[in-house]
């Protein structure tokens, strides 16, 4: 099972959305096929924590509304108020 890391140094699992020791939200990065730390940037935009990616992000609608989900869309590829992640795009294992 692959691991994460979170920006306070704790371990991350693919089902996490939150970090259990700082509880930050975490998420699924598109830009670099990782779980990484979502830096607020307010109005539900967020930046990935890896400084190797910074993608500008935006919680999938089933993660931000339901938290049904932990997957994240690039904020340039938002095309709707209620954006739904591409789910049929599985994470490389």
């Amino acid at each position: 099972m692959e691991t994460y890391t979170c920006i306070c140094g704790n371990t991350l699992f693919f089902e996490n959305s939150h970090c259990v020791q700082c509880q930050r939200s975490v998420g699924w990065c598109p830009g670099c096929d990782r779980i990484t730390t979502l830096l607020d940037l307010g109005n539900h935009r967020y930046q990935c924590g890896f400084a190797d990616c910074q993608t500008l992000l935006t919680q999938c609608h089933n993660y931000k509304v339901h938290q049904v989900c932990n997957r994240c869309i690039p904020s340039n590829e938002v095309e709707s108020a209620q954006p739904l992640c591409d789910t049929n795009k599985s994470p490389r294992m």
